[in-house]
């Protein structure tokens, strides 16, 4: 093994020990040492804490040309809780495997790609290559909870304004094919949840109009429309999640005894909405199946404030697509990158919702690719790992990457 990929391994574990999770990340302690590595490479450093306890730490590679569009390197410090217990090793102890894999939270979802970024940016500068468009490396304190008191704000302060950002990249995720995805949209969030009323009495008797039996009307419906997008992306080989809409029914919310019939019962539902559809669209939907399910035949339906209430606990819409055709300079320099550097890609919409939403909702192209090909998609899950040699190959992918998408000309 090379001294530089000997470094590399060894920082990235290093970042793996520091126990930045949620919901008490040690921000501090990631902080301080990627300020310490973008020092070692000649990075200046910035911390900016909109809102107290969630500081976004960014630095900063200048550009010959400052008068240039800038390009953005973004991830996330954070990582989800773990059940040790259910782990072959401990989590944080960035365990090295005699057969490379390496083991730890964080590994995938995405120190491997925080350090992938100041790798090839240490490599190119040992080379002596200068940027012409200046390079920002960001680092937010809680993609994993929302980001909504880290990224959300910093990208609406006119401290993110300043940097003038043309580009951005961002996470992806492994892949357990020799093809990795580049995230081009992601969908749109929608957690609602909804409260049906209807008559209590004693659980001895049949009581007309329960909260209960409105509820189940409006789960079924809801659930066959699960079924319909379950089976469209099942019959289309082509498809993957982020074409379609998924919704899953995770809160239910009720009576307190066995023996008494609530007076209201409530469903929180977890829906991502693809792009081809917004989510006043789908609301439409849900309110349909709602007065459907309070339909009864011959008698007038009731009240849809008193039958029920509706409550967002988080939506999150827009048009989150970023070009992909090749007259795009920015897509042009991305594509061409991965294709020289022999990866094996297909355009995708992620699943779920990250960081880089709050970038592209300003309408700045960015993307979304962690180079984790023939490895298990195992973030969030236990075990966590990524094997070295595809870690070292990331960061060799990413200097063309950054070498190309720098130089991109003209101001896209």
């Amino acid at each position: 093994m090379s001294q530089d990929d000997a470094f590399a391994i060894d920082r990235f574990r290093k970042y793996l020990q520091i126990k930045t999770v949620q919901p008490k990340p040690d921000l501090e302690a990631a902080i301080d040492f990627l300020k310490k590595y973008g020092s070692d490479i000649g990075l200046t450093a910035a911390t900016y804490e909109l809102v107290p306890g969630y500081p976004v730490l960014i630095l900063t590679w200048l550009g010959s040309d400052t008068s240039l569009k800038s390009v953005l390197l973004n991830s996330h410090m954070d990582v989800v809780p773990v059940f040790p217990e259910s782990w072959t090793y401990d989590p944080f102890e960035a365990k090295l495997q005699d057969d490379g894999w390496i083991f730890g939270r964080g590994t995938q979802d995405m120190k491997c790609l925080a350090i992938m970024f100041l790798e090839a940016i240490r490599r190119l500068k040992a080379r002596g290559f200068q940027p012409k468009r200046t390079v920002y490396l960001s680092f937010g304190p809680d993609e994993e909870v929302g980001g909504l008191k880290g990224m959300g704000p910093f990208v609406d302060s006119p401290e993110f304004e300043v940097m003038n950002v043309g580009v951005a990249l961002d996470e992806g995720l492994a892949s357990d094919t020799p093809w990795c995805p580049v995230y081009f949209a992601e969908r749109q969030q929608l957690w609602m949840k909804y409260t049906f009323h209807g008559n209590p009495g004693h659980g001895s008797r049949f009581i007309k109009d329960t909260a209960m039996s409105r509820l189940l009307k409006f789960m079924n419906l809801v659930q066959e429309f699960r079924d319909q997008q379950e089976k469209k992306l099942e019959s289309d080989p082509e498809l993957t999640v982020g074409y379609v809409t998924s919704v899953n029914m995770n809160i239910l919310e009720g009576g307190l005894e066995v023996n008494v019939v609530p007076s209201k019962m409530s469903v929180t539902v977890d829906i991502r909405v693809t792009p081809s559809e917004t989510l006043d669209e789908m609301r439409s939907k849900l309110k349909s199946w709602i007065l459907k399910a309070l339909e009864k035949p011959g008698e007038p339906t009731p009240s849809l404030d008193e039958a029920v209430t509706m409550e967002t606990v988080c939506a999150f819409s827009g048009d989150f697509t970023s070009p992909t055709d090749e007259d795009n300079p920015w897509w042009k320099a991305l594509s061409g990158a991965l294709s020289e550097s022999g990866v094996e890609f297909k355009k995708d919409i992620f699943t779920g919702g990250t960081d880089i939403r709050y970038v592209r909702r300003k309408g700045i192209p960015s993307y979304g690719f962690t180079p984790m090909p023939n490895t298990p998609v195992l973030l969030h899950d236990h075990d966590e790992r990524i094997h070295k040699d595809v870690f070292l190959k990331g960061i060799k992918i990413y200097e063309n990457i950054i070498q190309r998408i720098t130089s991109v000309e003209g101001t896209p």
